[in-house]
């Protein structure tokens, strides 16, 4: 799922979930360990582009999806709470 600003930023969300009417979204790390600080800034970011494009839309959880050799995790990120509206501004 692609998320922008829609003048200068765009990335791509790896997972996003709905269940019971509640939206999650996912990132997939290969790394040698999972960096829970960085995904709660990339995650959280995501969060707020993806609901700056859908306005209806709450996203209610963040994961990360660790996954290494025959290792995986699920793990709940906590979402930052940044006015990620300074990082938009033109």
């Amino acid at each position: 799922y692609t998320v922008s600003d829609n003048e200068y930023f765009a990335s791509n969300i790896d997972c996003v979930w709905e269940k019971d009417e509640k939206i999650s979204l996912g990132d997939i790390k290969t790394t040698a360990s999972l960096d829970r600080e960085y995904l709660s800034w990339q995650l959280s970011i995501y969060a707020y582009l993806f609901e700056l494009q859908n306005p209806l839309i709450k996203v209610d959880k963040l994961f990360g999806i660790w996954l290494r050799g025959d290792k995986s995790e699920l793990v709940e990120i906590e979402r930052t709470l940044f006015p990620y509206t300074t990082l938009f501004r033109s």
